[in-house]
């Protein structure tokens, strides 16, 4: 018997290649069940393929998807609107979400999520006349961090895709609106 040959009367390097030759096409079968199990969520579930934006909220007649009232305290309340589930520990107040005002740069506060994930509600620790001058200079504004500068970004849940702030359709651009109280 030859060096090549096993003891089952078989050619090792022809063994080898065939072997080879299995494993490449398992793995060609294996991506290609992939790509066609990527196919099949897209066409089932479509906005898998959208980036995280904020959005009108549902059944809304405001064109605004930034919502705001005030209590009886003074305490704002913030509600935004995505169009995803939002990885709620990605959203970090001061660090990837910051509510500012013409006094206060980096307001502290509260964040509640809806049980999908899609809606947060901030609330100001702070009244909001300790955050805002109420005058013709006075401003606040909420800032929702999507470009990574080392400090994180506001998430996607499933893609983990970083936020596209600036609904242009490609993630990675912060978010920010901002209001001017007269008066």
């Amino acid at each position: 018997m030859s060096s090549n040959e096993s003891e089952y009367g078989g050619d090792h390097n022809n063994h080898d290649r065939t072997l080879a030759e299995l494993k490449e096409l398992v793995h060609r079968l294996s991506i290609g069940r992939i790509f066609v199990l990527l196919g099949l969520i897209r066409q089932r579930f479509p906005r898998l393929e959208e980036p995280l934006q904020v959005v009108d909220p549902p059944q809304s007649n405001s064109p605004d998807p930034f919502r705001f009232s005030t209590d009886a305290t003074g305490h704002c309340t913030v509600i935004i609107t995505f169009n995803r589930p939002v990885d709620e520990s990605s959203v970090i107040v001061g660090s990837t979400f910051f509510f500012s005002g013409s006094l206060n740069p980096s307001a502290p506060g509260n964040i509640t999520w809806a049980s999908d994930d899609t809606a947060m509600t901030f609330v100001t620790q702070d009244r909001l006349d300790q955050i805002v001058f109420f005058g013709p200079d006075g401003f606040f504004s909420v800032r929702l961090v999507g470009t990574d500068a080392g400090a994180g970004v506001v998430r996607d849940r499933l893609s983990l895709q970083p936020l596209d702030g600036n609904s242009d359709g490609t993630p990675g651009d912060d978010y920010q609106h901002t209001f001017v109280r007269v008066g």
